[in-house]
């Protein structure tokens, strides 16, 4: 009876599912990583990690002022502390031929060219 009632309540609960995308430019100058739900939109469900030349930054979800994640597109602005200006601004399309995304990462000093595995 005790076996039953295991498998009944490990059978009934729900699954989450999770995925993420990790962009990095070719140098390693500039990275940033996120966690996302699976399901439909692909919503941020942490911190966004960006780091820049060595220095690695937690942005959390209140300061994310745009994020689109469908099918091959990623795109996502992420504001300041003090919610005034972007701090960080990713626009990544699926490459025609590959699983990779390959776009931009503008940051307040700089913009460049990154790729971005998205699960």
């Amino acid at each position: 009876m005790r076996i039953l009632a295991l498998l009944t309540l490990l059978l009934s609960s729900q699954a989450f599912a999770t995925g993420g995308f990790d962009c990095a430019t070719k140098d390693g100058s500039v990275a940033i990583s996120g966690t996302t739900g699976r399901f439909y939109g692909n919503p941020l469900i942490g911190e966004l990690i960006l780091t820049v030349d060595g220095a690695e930054a937690k942005i959390s979800k209140d300061h994310i002022l745009g994020y689109w994640n469908m099918d091959t597109e990623l795109k996502l602005i992420a504001i300041d502390e003090e919610y005034v200006e972007p701090v960080v601004t990713l626009k990544v399309k699926q490459s025609r031929f590959s699983d990779k995304f390959k776009g931009t990462i503008q940051l307040k000093d700089r913009t460049e060219k990154i790729e971005c595995i998205v699960e």
